[in-house]
């Protein structure tokens, strides 16, 4: 069975980011939509032109600009715009995949070591 990613969005932190609830109801579902797609590729960003990031965030061409200016303004994730390429990250994201991928090494090691011991 294949892995489907899981993400750990606590309730309280969401609601109570004061940063995050400067921004319109439109940027944080488009913040969601990014967060939800990072985790889905196991990636802490996403990149693109204006165009191909509204399409992906299944947005206009507009609210995706208004987004990318709120979360700038606010400080949410961060947001570069360099060269007609836009790049939203996210540095919780980043955290979690470099945290699951340590676990995911350890496992590996512990699990290498019993296989010697029990050739032994």
């Amino acid at each position: 069975m294949r892995h489907r990613p899981v993400v750990k969005i606590d309730a309280r932190d969401w609601l109570l980011d004061a940063a995050l609830g400067q921004c319109s109801p439109v940027t944080r579902g488009l913040w969601l939509e990014a967060r939800l797609y990072m985790a889905a590729e196991s990636r802490a960003s996403i990149s693109g032109s204006l165009e191909s990031l509204a399409r992906l965030l299944r947005c206009n061409v507009g609210h995706l600009d208004i987004a990318c200016k709120e979360l700038a303004g606010h400080g949410i994730g961060h947001v570069s715009n360099g060269g007609g390429k836009i790049t939203w990250s996210c540095p919780e994201m980043a955290e979690e995949l470099k945290a699951a991928r340590e676990r995911r090494e350890a496992t590996a090691k512990r699990q290498d070591q019993h296989r010697k011991r029990r050739t032994k």
